[in-house]
């Protein structure tokens, strides 16, 4: 009889187990009993350790592909369930700040007492081309949406006189504030300029945009995360 590589059973973590069976010969000719005593002429060493290398070789070469098509599959898992955020996408489950704010005619504004009503947040300076545009947009949704959502805007590391001409060209008419350090926008989680954040009645971020949404986008976003789809 020749000898057989028989794949018994698999180990934990992707272990193969190699087990031989009673009674097979090897190529010398030797042969195993059942109590696994091994009989072997000396000449037929060499042929027996030749053939216990082939078998620990496809049992290592199968073993190693089952470990590649296994990590390939985690792999492709993983990135299935990050979320894609270079592009402004969804980020949920965080709480919005509840630090007060300046407007820009000095009067404090509560970011606690906007809880109870959606909250549409934008963040952006006057520096910033885009930002200017992201004024516009807002200001426009929020003429269409009307007192169903409130609107806030957070001028970032800007100064109040050029925060109000940015506003005046842009006709902003809701709530516009300062935040001359950059806190608040590292408060609700954000880096970039200009960032759009949606905030549910219960003060949960339900969408956050790190760049400049064009109105009809905003607009979908605002109804489909804040007003139910209406």
């Amino acid at each position: 009889m020749s000898r057989n590589c028989d794949h018994k059973g698999r180990g934990r973590a992707g272990t193969v187990v190699v087990a031989m069976d009673a009674g097979d010969e090897d190529p010398a000719g030797s042969t195993t009993s059942t109590d696994g005593a091994r009989s072997r002429p000396a000449d037929g060493r060499a042929g027996a350790l030749a053939g216990i290398t082939r078998c620990q070789l496809v049992v290592a070469v199968t073993a190693a592909t089952v470990a590649a098509v296994l990590s390939a599959v985690g792999v492709v898992a993983l990135s299935k369930a990050s979320p894609n955020q270079a592009k402004g996408s969804l980020r949920t489950a965080r709480q919005a700040p509840t630090m007060s704010v300046t407007r820009l005619d000095g009067t404090d504004l509560s970011l606690a007492g906007l809880r109870g009503q959606p909250v549409v947040v934008t963040f952006w300076t006057s520096a910033c081309a885009g930002c200017e545009d992201q004024l516009r947009a807002a200001e426009s949704v929020q003429r269409s949406v009307g007192d169903r959502v409130t609107f806030v805007g957070i001028a970032v590391r800007d100064d109040a006189a050029a925060a109000k001409r940015a506003v005046a060209r842009a006709g902003t008419t809701y709530d516009v504030a300062l935040d001359p350090t950059g806190t608040v926008l590292a408060a609700f989680g954000a880096e970039a300029l200009p960032t759009t954040v949606l905030v549910a009645p219960d003060g949960t971020i339900v969408d956050m945009a790190a760049r400049a949404l064009p109105a009809g986008e905003l607009r979908a976003r605002i109804s489909g995360a804040l007003l139910g789809g209406s």
